[in-house]
């Protein structure tokens, strides 16, 4: 209760100069959701606290991005989101099915193909998505995305993850969130989502495979291996098809292990040639 406390009293003196109406937006709390938000970018920040390494310092920060994010209407920015996805076809799939299968519908409708790879970066500019670099104290946070009825969706990457500032890495990131942004929003409520290891396990899952399947779309993915002449199961093998693809040689060795293009013992050996101690 005590850091509960703390923050609350962070984030009160955060919003203390900003406009009445403004702030009674932001605060508005009306219900817990599967993400751990309580109806409000706010709540987030106060029933969450992100996680046991973040400092108020970094709860102060998100408040005032939250501020400066905030627009009257944000209805312009959410209608873009509205993909027609068909969800019906994978109620009964597990979370990483789920991801996989709308991972390649969301590329599909999104046309994010480029010179033989998709462009996360260009995809989220059509959809005016701002893609802002954050330093937060916690490096187990990759990235929190906003959004709602008063916020403009908006990706908030970390600089100081774990996982490092590649360009392979910030472009998974960037299709992970893109997943929270399309299918983990209820235009009623305002959501931060930190993603991290304390986030619902399943709802990660689903994001992880959607980022993989977005990026690495069967038709493209299997073109790049008929180009390498060589087997999956190669390392050359996925140092030319995740350079091909532009992704890190971890996704596209989980990815192929998904779609069955190697075995178990095939993905354990290559993991532990390229990615001693790494991940995607």
């Amino acid at each position: 209760m005590e850091r509960y406390r703390q923050v609350a009293q962070a984030v009160d003196d955060a919003l203390a100069t900003v406009d009445a109406q403004v702030r009674q937006q932001i605060t508005d709390t009306r219900r817990t959701t599967p993400l751990l938000v309580e109806g409000s970018a706010y709540a987030r920040l106060l029933y969450g606290a992100i996680s046991p390494q973040t400092e108020l310092r970094d709860v102060v920060m998100l408040t005032e991005l939250i501020v400066d994010n905030y627009v009257a209407d944000a209805q312009p920015w959410l209608s873009r989101l509205d993909l027609r996805l068909d969800l019906g076809e994978v109620g009964q799939f597990t979370p990483g099915e789920q991801g996989s299968w709308l991972g390649e519908q969301a590329c599909e409708v999104l046309r994010g193909n480029g010179d033989g790879w998709v462009d996360i970066h260009s995809v989220l500019q059509r959809l005016e998505i701002p893609v802002t670099k954050i330093d937060l104290s916690d490096d187990a946070i990759r990235a929190v995305s906003v959004f709602g009825p008063t916020q403009v969706p908006h990706i908030f990457c970390n600089r100081r993850t774990r996982w490092g500032e590649s360009f392979e890495v910030e472009r998974f990131t960037l299709a992970h969130e893109l997943c929270h942004l399309l299918l983990d929003r209820e235009h009623g409520d305002a959501l931060a989502i930190a993603t991290g290891p304390w986030a619902p396990l399943g709802i990660e899952q689903r994001a992880n495979a959607f980022a993989a399947a977005f990026l690495m779309p069967t038709w493209l993915l299997r073109d790049a291996l008929t180009a390498a002449d060589a087997p999956a199961d190669d390392p050359e093998t996925i140092r030319t098809v995740s350079a091909s693809l532009r992704v890190s040689a971890s996704s596209l060795i989980d990815r192929l292990y998904n779609l069955d293009e190697i075995t178990f013992d095939d993905r354990i050996r290559l993991r532990a040639f390229w990615l001693p101690g790494r991940d995607h």
